[in-house]
């Protein structure tokens, strides 16, 4: 047991070796990203990226129309499916 007035070795503190460790994470994160960078492909922009842009906005605005357009027939059919059930049955529905 340490006495009040003894120093121990700093290596033996647990605060030291929490400073220590929180920079060394960080060094070694940043050979992991750079080793990223270097492995991998920079994946660059394409020459015509207004062109594909206007195309997914295309395809996004097709994808709207065609959910719109079966949300209204659901609407349609529920509304004409009620009309025709007889009156003893129109709660049930």
């Amino acid at each position: 047991m340490i006495e009040h007035g003894e120093r121990s070795v700093w290596y033996r503190e647990p605060y030291v070796w929490l400073l220590i460790a929180i920079p060394a994470c960080a060094v070694v994160a940043g050979f992991v990203t750079l080793a990223l960078a270097i492995a991998t492909d920079d994946g660059l922009v394409v020459d015509d990226y207004y062109w594909q842009g206007k195309q997914i906005n295309r395809v996004l605005c097709s994808w709207y129309r065609a959910g719109a357009t079966i949300r209204t027939r659901d609407r349609e059919f529920a509304h004409h499916s009620a009309l025709r059930t007889p009156a003893r049955h129109a709660g049930w529905f």
